[in-house]
């Protein structure tokens, strides 16, 4: 019950690279305007490839075994960082994606979840594969 109230009130879904980047392969870091941090453990990295996909695939099977083709296992992670703690928690693309009309978005989750109660100063995407327009996503809870 209580984690249900606290997603009903601080529940966010934070656009975090306003106008859509490039990620060339290897690690970026991205300016915070504030710090990160997560209500639950089910917090996630959304990165956004819907600038990417083919004219040519059409519905959510086809976007989803473009994904699969094009976005291999841990081909994308992330770093959050905290400073004051010198703490890290990594978020891995494992393959999952959010799907919807003219969106399709890689989910970066981290292995063991997201620890609460730490804010993080700093964000690192890596991959080893060119991200093209794209835009970077934090949902700090999942339901």
């Amino acid at each position: 019950m209580f984690e249900l109230i606290k997603m009903m009130l601080f529940a966010k879904v934070i656009m975090l690279t306003p106008n859509p980047i490039d990620i060339e392969p290897g690690c970026l870091e991205l300016e915070l305007a504030e710090p990160l941090s997560a209500i639950n453990e089910g917090a996630v990295l959304y990165i956004d490839v819907s600038s990417m996909l083919p004219d040519d695939v059409n519905g959510i099977f086809e976007a989803r075994a473009w994904v699969k083709e094009t976005f291999p296992k841990r081909s994308v992670q992330a770093r959050l960082h905290d400073s004051y703690s010198d703490t890290e928690v990594e978020l891995f693309f494992e393959g999952d994606s959010s799907w919807s009309e003219n969106q399709i978005r890689l989910v970066l989750s981290g292995t063991s979840g997201v620890p609460t109660s730490i804010e993080y100063d700093k964000l690192f995407v890596e991959t080893n594969i060119d991200l093209k327009g794209v835009s970077i996503i934090w949902k700090n809870y999942s339901k």
